[in-house]
């Protein structure tokens, strides 16, 4: 897995001193356990720290990361919070790609799931032979399904997880970093007297007790803010990049009066004292803020939002939290990440619906992002393909669900709340409503839904080649072909131009309704308000 790279999460992470959003069995705690105080987010799981200071964990268990003893498939994925095992007295989290870090009150760091890269700390690393057993290719599992103590580590402060390394800050403003095969901690000695540092996909940002700004790695996109953009790339989360640059951390320019920091996938954002927010680096999605998708490569203010308390950055997705307890995203929103209720990307701050009074907020490597309000209450969103929401289900949230502390625990009352089942989207076939294992999402203004199932439904044939990519239904002499990410269908062999292409979320292919139903001579009638798409086939009208 060293160097591997996935096209749509990277490292993004968050170690700092300033503010705290760096941010077996499900939840049967009893009700004095009421409240959380602290999370994070991984690639396909979270993390939660309970008012008590124990630690609960849901989503993917591939590798043993929610440390319940256990590990595996997808069947060992937990779609609700579920105690770890063995630590108390938490203070803080991390979550990298498939394995966890927690610090405790006493200054110790503790870390289980994946160790094939050492990101563990433990001194051992997992040894993989994908040549001889490209099936199971563990030769030497290191792999811990239980928190262990990392090496070597006291007097911490803050911690961070990223795809294959982790990383620690200490009371004397040092840091130290372990993983990407080096299996215990090493002292960072390139800066002294940092407050908090970010980590990005493949660069770095930290944060001076003077207020300066330093950067170093890969700077592709401008994500350095040195005003250049250079090719030269780095694996994600290559720590020994940090030892090896030719010319090692340098400072931002022209940026001063900076409290915090944090980093995304290939793009920086600091939070001045005066409440605004600077942002450089990648802007493909509009998470720079700026009203755009053209990259910069120094710093330029997020536009149409100040008074900001607290930032944080997810992969193509910046979070605000502002002093009056609302949150604000822009950026990438392919699957309802920006908790609007919709699935169009935004390119300036947007409010996140049914959220108020939060304390505390944080993106991450991953699809997904969590909140905490004042009343220790906690909320996520966005993707949840493995049950990294943590709501029992398995579908993709657009607005931001509850999370139950303990069981028969109601939910709070709270007038800018609301129903999260109003995220769903019905579809009624001649007013028989269809069910969806994945259900239907707003892609462009357009409803997608699995396309066996809208096919079948609509009487026709399906089939699906996986070397092409393509869907093919047929229904007496029509016959339609469907293209995952192309925008052009074919009907009866003529192309016909979509305005939203076939597209794969949670492992299955979802087409737009309204294309599929009117290429069968169906009506389609959208009502809004109560979100339901009536499909009227040619038989009923008559």
């Amino acid at each position: 897995m060293i160097g591997k790279k996935f096209k749509f999460m990277r490292n993004v992470l968050l170690i700092s001193t300033v503010f705290t959003s760096i941010v077996g069995s499900s939840v049967t705690s009893a009700a004095t356990n009421v409240g959380w105080k602290g999370m994070a987010t991984g690639a396909y799981h979270s993390l939660a720290i309970k008012t008590d200071g124990t630690l609960w964990a849901w989503g993917r268990n591939h590798l043993g990361e929610l440390g319940n003893g256990t590990s595996g498939d997808n069947k060992k994925d937990i779609y609700a919070p579920i105690q770890v095992v063995g630590v108390t007295d938490i203070i803080k989290v991390a979550a990298g790609y498939e394995h966890s870090l927690a610090l405790k009150s006493d200054g110790t760091v503790w870390a289980w799931g994946s160790n094939i890269n050492g990101e563990l700390g433990v001194g051992t690393q997992t040894i993989m032979d994908y040549q001889t057993n490209p099936d199971n290719p563990i030769k030497e599992n290191h792999n811990q399904l239980f928190p262990q103590q990392v090496k070597g580590l006291t007097d911490v402060t803050a911690i961070a997880a990223g795809w294959y390394a982790s990383y620690a800050l200490k009371a004397d403003g040092t840091l130290w970093y372990w993983g990407n095969n080096q299996t215990t901690p090493k002292l960072f000695d390139g800066l002294v007297d940092i407050t908090s540092i970010a980590i990005g996909f493949n660069h770095f940002i930290a944060l001076k007790k003077d207020g300066s700004v330093w950067t170093w790695g890969t700077n592709n996109h401008g994500q350095l803010g040195d005003g250049k953009i250079t090719t030269t790339e780095i694996l994600a989360g290559a720590i020994t990049y940090i030892e090896n640059n030719d010319t090692g951390p340098m400072p931002v320019k022209d940026l001063t009066d900076v409290k915090a920091i944090s980093a995304g996938d290939s793009f920086s954002m600091v939070l001045k004292n005066d409440g605004t927010v600077w942002s450089w680096g990648l802007n493909a999605k509009g998470q720079l803020g700026d009203g755009t998708n053209i990259d910069h490569a120094t710093p330029a203010q997020v536009k149409d939002i100040t008074d900001v308390k607290t930032i944080s950055a997810g992969t193509d997705v910046a979070i605000y939290l502002k002093n009056d307890g609302t949150v604000w995203t822009t950026g990438n929103n392919s699957v309802g990440q920006l908790g609007i209720g919709t699935y169009a990307n935004q390119v300036l701050p947007i409010q996140t619906e049914s959220l108020a009074g939060v304390t505390q907020i944080t993106g991450g490597i991953g699809l997904h992002l969590m909140a905490i309000t004042d009343k220790a209450t906690l909320w996520t969103w966005g993707l949840n393909s493995s049950g990294q929401i943590g709501d029992s289900e398995k579908w993709n949230r657009a607005k931001p669900v509850w999370i139950k502390s303990f069981m028969g625990e109601t939910r709070p009352v709270d007038s800018t709340t609301t129903d999260t089942k109003r995220d769903l989207i019905q579809v009624k076939l001649d007013f028989n409503v269809l069910s969806f294992d994945q259900p239907p999402i707003i892609i462009n203004n357009r409803t997608m839904v699995p396309f066996r199932k809208i096919f079948e439904s609509l009487g026709a044939n399906v089939s699906w080649d996986e070397a092409t990519k393509q869907v093919t239904a047929t229904k007496g002499q029509k016959i339609i072909i469907l293209t995952i990410g192309s925008n052009v269908a074919i009907v009866d062999g003529k192309d016909l131009a979509l305005d939203t292409p076939a597209t794969i979320l949670n492992d299955r292919t979802l087409v737009p309704v309204r294309f599929i139903a009117e290429s069968f001579d169906s009506n389609v009638y959208w009502d809004s308000t109560a979100k339901i798409v009536n499909i009227m086939t040619q038989v009923e009208r008559e």
